[in-house]
């Protein structure tokens, strides 16, 4: 163990890990923050912490699995049609939570968690992806990535719920984002790779653009019924 880390090789991927882990863990905060920002008290907490928990559970079992996964095609694409899905619908359900008052709040936890989950699972290949590659199968450096996105994800999930709470622009602007990953993982996905290989990185990157945008035009119509609602 200490031979691997007196090697110059670890502490050069170190600070790559924490870089991946700062980024990658921000989307499944934004996850989380959309999913658990119309919660209160103990069913907040609940839903932060089971984001956050099983965003690395997920993360751990998808490490040992990930690269058997990736040989079979559309793997991605599905991953990316997903994220997509659970975006829209948490961006839309937001905007129309205040008219669902009446749904019990073991229903809105229950709801909460299955967003959380659903995204967790999407959004960990991509993380644990990235660690591996860097990590080249040292286990010291891929328990440090997993580690440290315990504290990312939960710190960055409340502080964008606390946003949230007081700009409500910000719920669009994190629905969008999550178009955009959905979108990039798509066109990640080596089943396309024949046909996209001429795509330059400048258009695969406006394609992705493309998904953001899209989110934030389905859900006008929500948001214009929500600013008419008393």
């Amino acid at each position: 163990m200490w031979q691997q880390i007196n090697h110059l090789s670890f502490w050069l991927a170190l600070p790559q890990i924490v870089g991946i882990d700062l980024v990658l863990s921000g989307d499944n905060a934004v996850v989380i923050a959309l999913a658990a920002r119309a919660l209160v008290g103990r069913d907040r907490r609940m839903a932060l912490l089971i984001g956050g928990v099983t965003a690395i559970i997920f993360r751990m079992f998808l490490t040992i699995i990930a690269a058997g996964l990736l040989s079979f095609p559309f793997i991605m694409t599905a991953g990316g049609v997903l994220l997509f899905w659970v975006a829209l619908r948490l961006v839309k359900g937001r905007h129309e939570s205040h008219q669902e008052s009446d749904i019990p709040a073991t229903s809105q936890l229950t709801q909460a968690i299955r967003a959380i989950v659903i995204a967790d699972v999407v959004m960990s290949l991509d993380n644990v992806l990235s660690v591996a590659a860097i990590a080249r199968g040292n286990p010291l450096l891929l328990l440090f990535g997993l580690m440290l996105s315990i504290p990312l994800i939960i710190v960055g999930s409340t502080f964008l719920m606390h946003l949230m709470n007081r700009f409500k622009s910000i719920i669009v602007l994190a629905g969008a984002l999550l178009g955009y990953v959905s979108v990039d993982m798509i066109l990640s996905d080596f089943a396309w790779r024949s046909y996209l290989s001429q795509i330059s990185s400048v258009n695969h990157t406006i394609l992705a653009l493309f998904g953001a945008l899209l989110i934030f035009i389905l859900s006008r119509p929500s948001r214009s019924r929500a600013a008419k609602s008393p």
